[in-house]
């Protein structure tokens, strides 16, 4: 009963093991496959509709295209094609979701599709029934599990083809998998890792959700089968015999092993959402198996397994090395700083940063963090290498992340000679950013300025020497972002107009809770609540918000709590009248998406999220000039899986669509020996508050004011902050200093919105002015026709 399987049991030391091989179904004969490119080449298991044209011995090859629908869920094929000119003569890949499976098919054969796949959310490829009011489209259909789509997605963009055709190779129908050596290596692999991982007396030291044994078993099944003359970069499969698949099929794993990432792209990230230990161990083996290739490279390959001493077994060695001297149920972090700790004791540490690239290059790098080792999600990744490993002058930059208009920004440069060598004449420049000017000097530093570049000189330095240069700017008071869009949520008459709430899957909503100190500000927040069950639903805004300025950007201050990597948050934008919602992914420039999120969640493919611990609230900022000019719709999109009954929540407050004004400039340091390395702060540097806030002091108190969004259409928003009740008095005047307009009106403790319409006024320039207590504030208004 276990086709398709092999597996050895290892009890403590003195006690024998036992091997286990089974058969292989032979899918030599599919009739689905993928032809190009050689990444995923290879037979695909397919799950064939009972409508549409039967799959034969005649082929029908094609090139594999997305269709897109005009919905506001765009790749469910469930309305009208909208690509029809890049469907047609192609193969049309659907999602899985939302309406009849014919009904895909017969939107995507309308505009000429060749024939059809539907992703599914889950692992499998099921058949599929039609339905009988739904024409038949005539092209054949089959379905894929969501990792086989998630392999073409990957490469769709660059074109991927395919094949439906019935072949009968021959042979078997199952194939003994005891012929496949590599399967045999796998499993006494599996004997080498129980015993070695927390000693040889205890074999249950590999049961956590992130242990590897799977990705050492597939590394011993290369390894003792490389060739001289072997490339890293060619595609190597594991068990590929039993499923009759060539040598650089995929074979039991999502992607052929290969030093080459664009035959297997996997990093420590695609761990998130698998179940233990298949996919976890894969992309174990793929960290182990770019290390093992780059030893070759560094000392040779010696044919010679048990004696050699080239670069294939020193990579063996040390992974030997690194299971005996790692702790009992290790994570990949772990692993990783075993096989380090080996390389100390047996190299006297000659290949750390080998090691370190091999595993930086996939995500788990010096800053990485395995988070809970019993947890395959939560893990982070880091691409960084150890300071000890990058020989080379290197320069820091930070700087205040947010002023006031005219407040200073505070710039710290921080310059290291990490070069085994002396660095001569290093000099340091910094670009002053426009709109700014040098407030304090970087005290204890020869500098100049040359236009507008500030000019340090550091001298020689030391290998290990470094250099901490710090000094103040000063900014414009009239030069501050402007606030096109805002919503504090505490007025909830305001607020509830702005917002609608849609439910995609489930029954739970969107929510404007009265938080407390839960809240970012004030006391209330827009809330999402994971309740244990398969629900997707979305906060959209509800009129289309102009992107005016140069540079519109969204900012929200958010705190969330889920399921990592199954439950989560996700922000979309669209231009307003259309139907297709945009992902952001790579539109967030300041705390971005936590990670990938499952597949089944959104039923969205390659899809990142706000998941796991925020540890408070967190500012966002995404990067709206795609739409700049144009009238765009936001949305929060909130989604869970039912794996978990999970209480997890998403809180969402103070959004604001922003004119952004920023600064950030360039430093750079360079030496007579060639170096010129430079760097900007993150977050393209210091963000400027909008110029329509103020702050005053009254006694103790700090009274804030802002007015928004400023330019103005006709209704302006007056929020003050006030630590007490008071009276105030709210003037307008024109240019001219006559008054428009006066209001008498009593603030409430806490935060008050005042609603001043501006809708009779022509446009122009306005001024309104706040008198609170004898103190006066005044902002400028720019009224639009």
């Amino acid at each position: 009963g276990s086709i398709n399987n092999a597996n050895f049991s290892a009890p403590a030391d003195g006690i024998s093991g036992t091997m286990r091989m089974f058969e292989g179904e032979n899918n030599a004969g599919s009739s689905f496959r993928i032809d190009d490119p050689i990444a995923i080449k290879g037979s695909v298991t397919v799950g064939e509709a009972d409508f549409g044209t039967p799959i034969s011995s005649t082929a029908v090859t094609g090139t594999i295209v997305r269709a897109i629908d005009g919905s506001g869920n765009p790749n469910f094929g469930c309305t009208a094609i909208v690509n029809g000119e890049r469907v047609n003569g192609n193969i049309a890949l659907i999602d899985r979701g939302e309406c009849f499976f014919e009904r895909k098919a017969r939107n995507a054969a309308d505009v000429g599709a060749i024939g059809v796949i539907i992703c599914n959310f889950e692992p499998s490829a099921n058949g599929m029934t039609g339905a009988d009011t739904i024409p038949d489209p005539g092209i054949p259909v089959v379905m894929i599990g969501s990792n086989d789509c998630a392999k073409i997605l990957m490469h769709i963009d660059q074109g991927v083809t395919a094949t439906f055709q019935r072949v009968d190779l021959g042979g078997p129908a199952r194939r003994d998998i005891s012929f496949d050596n590599g399967v045999i290596a796998h499993e006494y692999g599996h004997g080498l890792s129980l015993r070695s991982t927390g000693g040889p007396s205890i074999s249950g030291c590999l049961s956590n959700a992130e242990q590897m044994g799977e990705g050492w078993s597939d590394y011993f099944a290369l390894v003792t089968s490389t060739m001289p003359g072997q490339d890293g970069s060619e595609a190597r499969g594991v068990g590929t015999f039993g499923f009759g698949q060539p040598g650089d099929g995929p074979g039991i794993r999502r992607f052929p092993y290969s030093t080459d990432k664009n035959i297997n792209p996997e990093v420590y990230d695609d761990i998130i959402g698998q179940q233990a230990p298949h996919p976890i161990g894969e992309v174990w083996n793929s960290i182990l198996w770019d290390m093992y290739w780059a030893f070759v490279e560094q000392d040779g390959y010696d044919e010679d397994f048990i004696h050699g001493t080239g670069g294939n077994n020193k990579a063996i060695q040390l992974v030997f090395d690194g299971m005996r001297m790692q702790s009992c149920n290790p994570g990949f972090v772990d692993g990783r700083d075993a096989i380090l700790q080996a390389d100390q004791l047996r190299y006297d540490a000659a290949n750390q940063c080998l090691i370190w690239k091999a595993f930086a290059d996939r995500g788990l790098g010096f800053n990485a963090d395995q988070g809970d080792k019993d947890n395959a999600n939560d893990g982070t990744m880091s691409f960084e290498m150890p300071p000890s490993c990058i020989k080379e002058l290197v320069i820091k930059q930070t700087v205040t992340p947010n002023i006031n208009p005219g407040s200073p920004i505070n710039v710290e440069i921080n310059v290291i000679n990490q070069k085994d060598i002396n660095q001569t004449n290093v000099v340091m420049t910094y670009d002053i950013p426009q709109g700014t000017t040098l407030m304090s000097d970087p005290e204890g530093f020869d500098f100049e300025i040359v236009g507008s570049q500030l000019k340090v000189t550091l001298g020689d330095m030391e290998p290990g020497a470094s250099a901490d240069i710090a000094f103040s700017l000063s900014t414009d008071p009239e030069n501050g972002s402007v606030i096109l869009f805002s919503d504090d949520g505490e007025d909830r008459n305001i607020s509830e107009a702005k917002w609608e709430s849609k439910i995609f899957d489930g029954t739970t909503d969107w929510f404007l809770e009265t938080l407390g100190e839960g809240a970012h500000s004030g006391t209330n927040a827009w809330w999402a609540e994971a309740i244990g069950v398969p629900n997707d639903f979305a906060l959209e805004s509800l009129d289309g918000i102009l992107l005016e300025g140069d540079n519109p950007v969204l900012r929200f201050y958010h705190w969330y709590k889920t399921e990592a990597g199954a439950d989560g948050g996700i922000v979309q934008v669209k231009e307003s009248g259309t139907a297709t919602w945009k992902r952001v992914e790579e539109k967030i420039f300041k705390n971005k998406y936590r990670g990938k999120i499952a597949y089944s969640t959104f039923v969205l493919p390659n899809l990142e999220a706000f998941w796991g611990q925020s540890d408070g609230y967190v500012d966002t900022y995404i990067d709206l000039s795609e739409w700049k000019d144009k009238f765009v719709d936001i949305r929060f999109r909130f989604a869970e899986d039912a794996t978990v009954a999970d209480d997890g929540e998403w809180r969402v407050d103070d959004i604001e669509v922003i004119d952004m004004v920023n600064y950030d400039g360039l430093s750079c340091a360079s030496s007579d020996e060639g170096d010129n390395v430079c760097a900007r702060a993150v977050a393209r540097g210091t963000i400027v508050e909008d110029r329509s806030t103020s702050t005053i002091q009254i006694g103790a108190e700090q009274f804030r004011f802002e007015a928004s969004p400023n330019p103005v259409r006709d209704v302006v928003q007056l929020k003050f902050k006030s630590e007490k009740q008071r009276p105030i008095l709210i003037s307008v005047f024109n240019t001219q200093g006559q008054e428009l307009s006066r209001s008498l009106t009593k603030l409430s403790s806490g935060t008050s919105n005042v609603r001043l319409d501006l809708s009779t006024y022509q446009a122009g320039i306005y001024f309104v002015k706040i008198n609170v207590e004898n103190k006066i504030i005044t902002k400028r208004l720019i009224l639009q026709p």
